[in-house]
């Protein structure tokens, strides 16, 4: 909406794991009373299952990660218990859980620890392989650099009449390169519904449009002046 300001953005680290399994027939998955084909599949869902407590342990008290398994693939016949499976998806992370390196660093222990310390015999003896793709890093706009989102944030209310509201973007997006790696602080504002955003039906409401462009003119005009 037009009286809300971003001052920060998540970052993002994408993972693959890879899980082994027994293949064999259906019908020798067990012999001599003991299971001797293990599908990969039923120790992948092992991985989710921690990766999702993961999730929700560090979301107790505010959201800090949004995971997302975006992807599974495995086997290759119903009647054949699979020899691999293998998962991939994305940590999306708050910036409260940490900015630039310092915050891939961690989310990327965080997963590991998820992946690797499940207490199962199988995936002790045959570990699943973990590996990270590529990486978005999160930005916060530092607290003794907010002459910017002061400036936008009083155009806001002598423009809009209404109270500001500050939050952060889900996920990534530029302003990482700007205030990260360039020293740039940034913010993030404009019209829209970050709920319609990527989906079927995303569109701008044209009121919005309208007051967000006269906040963005007087914004410029006092920065600038």
């Amino acid at each position: 909406g037009a009286n809300i300001i971003l001052d920060g953005s998540g970052g993002g680290v994408y993972w693959e794991v890879r899980v082994n399994g027994k293949e064999t027939h259906a019908g020798s998955r067990w012999q001599n009373m003991k299971m001797f084909g293990v599908s990969a599949i039923e120790k992948a869902a092992l991985v989710v299952n921690s990766l999702i407590k993961l999730e929700e342990g560090l979301n107790k008290e505010q959201t800090l990660m949004s995971l997302c398994v975006g992807k599974m693939h495995g086997g290759t016949y119903s009647t054949a218990t699979a020899a691999e499976c293998v998962i991939n998806g994305v940590a999306y992370f708050s910036p409260y859980l940490g900015t630039g390196k310092e915050g891939i660093i961690k989310v990327k222990e965080l997963l590991k620890e998820a992946v690797t310390g499940i207490d199962d015999p199988w995936l002790k003896q045959n570990p699943p392989v973990l590996k990270f793709q590529h990486y978005d890093d999160a930005y916060l706009l530092p607290d003794d650099k907010r002459g910017i989102s002061d400036t936008v944030a009083g155009a806001i209310t002598d423009t809009l009449g209404k109270d500001v509201v500050f939050s952060h973007l889900g996920g990534g997006c530029d302003a990482r390169h700007l205030g990260n790696q360039g020293g740039i602080p940034a913010i993030l504002y404009g019209p829209g519904n970050l709920a319609l955003a990527h989906s079927t039906d995303e569109c701008i409401d044209i009121e919005d449009y309208i007051k967000s462009i006269k906040v963005l003119a007087v914004s410029a005009y006092r920065w600038c002046r």
